[in-house]
């Protein structure tokens, strides 16, 4: 797998009172890199990635294993800024970011705006 030099960052923004951002087109790009405020809600742990063929209808990412694909931000750490695997991300157009607790199983509301971002680039298998 190798990365060619084009790559651009994506703002991702989960609104006030909402715990699943608005939808990034990646097209034929696979996201990288994760950053995220260190002003994520206290009982946010972990960021669960909602993907789209079509931009319309949406699922929770799992990878080849069936198990969940998520990032986990701690509360008090506030560099939140992690690497993303681009093959589990590998086809997908379309991306959501959704704010859990570490359990994944409950949805986190955030009580402001919140921006994270997405590097992505294109990967040559």
């Amino acid at each position: 797998m190798a990365f060619e030099r084009k790559t651009f960052t994506c703002l991702v923004d989960v609104s006030v009172d909402d715990d699943l951002s608005a939808a990034v087109a990646l097209g034929e790009y696979q996201p990288l890199c994760l950053a995220s405020p260190a002003t994520l809600e206290a009982n946010t742990e972990r960021l669960l990635f909602h993907v789209s063929l079509d931009g319309t209808t949406y699922n929770i990412l799992k990878d080849k294993d069936g198990t969940i694909y998520a990032v986990t931000v701690a509360a008090t750490n506030t560099n939140k800024a992690t690497n993303l695997d681009p093959a589990v991300f590998a086809g997908w157009r379309y991306v959501k970011i959704g704010t859990y607790q570490s359990d994944e199983s409950t949805a986190v509301s955030q009580t402001a705006d919140r921006t994270l971002y997405i590097g992505a680039g294109k990967v040559v298998w």
